[in-house]
C-alpha cells in the first residue's frame, strides 16, 4: 500500500529535514537519553522497540545500550523494504547496513510478541502528538499491530510544531522527548 503524501506535508518534510540537520546536538542526545531512560526506569518494561537512528536523526544509541545492559528484550526495525517488522538486536555490534543506508542486525530474527515501548523517528511532530514520517506510512502500518504499547517519538525541539496536517491512517505518540522538554503525560 503506496501512501501518497499530501502537498502540505511534502512541503513540510523538506522544511523539518533541513531544519534538523541544523539541530544536531550531542548534549541535547544525552538530554533525551536521560529522559528515554527514566521513562524505562518507571515502566520497567520487558521489551522495547527502537530504531537505529541514522543521518540527522536522534542518536539512539545510549538507549539501546541501557535496554541491552538492563536485559530488556530490544527490537529494532527489520523486514522488507515494504514492511516494518521488529527485529531481535542483541548487540550493537553485529549490524549490516542497507544499500540505503539503514542499519539492521545480520541475523534478522524476526520478533512477534508483544512491544512494551516503541522509541520513534520522525521528521517533526505536533504538541498535540501527532507524527509526520518520512511518507511511506512504516510506523503507521507497525503501530497499528501494537495498539497497547507506549509511544514514544524522539525528536530535537526544532521539530516540534503547533500543528501538523494529520491523515485518518496517522499514529500519534503518547509522549515525545525532544531533551529541552516532554510532551504528552504516561500513567503507570
Amino acid at each position: 500500500m503506496k501512501n501518497y503524501p499530501s502537498k502540505e506535508k511534502a512541503i513540510l518534510r523538506k522544511k523539518l529535514k533541513t531544519l534538523r540537520a541544523k539541530n544536531l546536538s550531542k548534549s541535547v542526545e544525552l538530554d533525551i537519553f536521560y529522559q528515554a531512560k527514566k521513562l524505562i526506569d518507571k515502566v520497567k518494561p520487558l521489551s522495547i522497540h527502537c530504531y537505529l537512528s541514522m543521518k540527522d536523526e536522534v542518536n539512539t544509541e545510549e538507549i539501546i545500550k541501557y535496554t541491552l545492559s538492563q536485559n530488556i528484550l530490544t527490537t529494532c526495525p527489520g523486514g522488507s523494504i515494504n514492511e516494518l517488522s521488529p527485529v531481535i538486536l542483541s548487540s550493537l555490534n553485529d549490524l549490516s547496513t542497507s544499500s540505503k543506508g539503514f542499519k539492521f542486525p545480520k541475523d534478522k530474527i524476526k520478533y512477534e510478541g508483544k512491544i512494551d515501548i516503541f522509541f520513534i523517528p520522525a521528521l517533526g511532530f505536533d504538541k498535540k502528538l501527532n507524527r509526520l514520517g518520512y511518507g511511506a506510512g512504516f510506523y503507521d502500518r507497525l503501530l497499528l499491530k501494537y495498539p497497547d504499547s507506549l509511544k514514544v517519538g524522539l525528536a530535537y525541539e526544532s521539530q516540534i510544531l503547533e500543528c501538523l496536517p494529520v491523515d485518518k491512517h496517522d499514529q500519534k505518540m503518547n509522549l515525545i522527548f525532544t531533551g529541552e522538554k516532554t510532551y504528552g503525560k504516561v500513567s503507570c
